[in-house]
């Protein structure tokens, strides 16, 4: 179904630390790698979307997602090689981590989508993480776009903003890998079922 590739993919968001890394060189690394980890995830979902409608429209969020996250890894590399000036990188700045934060809620769709699926396939274990993982990711989204506005909400919410996004990456990749693990709809155990049948038959 895909679960593998989103997990995979997932892990490597975790380097979408922009917000609290200020040397721009860092952040250029950092994008890449998330992009990198955002290209596997489409992988995933365009095998996920397949079984679920939920997972189309995460599909084309996590896809306009990526496409900011290369825009900013380039902005943040033409800063550091000194193509662009400060002025103009905190004049694109207030247009782009709003509208990163926005991607980033509606991506989470998701969850929503792996709660709905572990539903229909009577998977408790999945259920309670994606119920979980839900919780966590909307309250962290509310603080990621008031952060991300220009408003001067001091330290204190960059603080708790970044330790959120650590424990709602983590939660939410446990989620992912227990999706990966026990979420198996009618039509991947027919086709096991075709292979194991296959394989009898040459051992006979």
């Amino acid at each position: 179904m895909g679960f593998g590739l989103i997990f995979l993919g997932y892990i490597f968001t975790v380097f979408d630390m922009g917000f609290i890394v200020n040397e721009a060189l860092s952040v250029f690394v950092c994008k890449i790698l998330c992009v990198c980890g955002y290209a596997v995830l489409i992988c995933g979902l365009c095998k996920y979307s397949k079984y679920s409608a939920g997972a189309k429209r995460s599909l084309f969020a996590f896809i306009a997602l990526a496409v900011f996250q290369a825009g900013d890894g380039v902005v943040q590399g033409l800063w550091h090689f000194g193509a662009i000036d400060s002025r103009i990188m905190a004049d694109i700045r207030v247009f782009l981590f709003p509208a990163t934060a926005v991607l980033y809620a509606l991506s989470h769709i998701l969850l929503l989508a792996i709660r709905r699926t572990a539903i229909e396939t009577e998977c408790p274990k999945v259920l309670k993480k994606a119920v979980q993982s839900v919780a966590l990711t909307g309250a962290f989204c509310v603080i990621n776009l008031a952060a991300s506005l220009p408003l001067d909400l001091g330290d204190p919410v960059s603080v708790i903003r970044y330790v959120l996004f650590l424990v709602v990456t983590a939660v939410n990749a446990v989620t992912l890998y227990s999706a990966y693990m026990w979420i198996c709809l009618d039509t991947d155990l027919e086709k096991e079922r075709i292979e194991m049948a296959k394989w009898n038959k040459k051992i006979k």
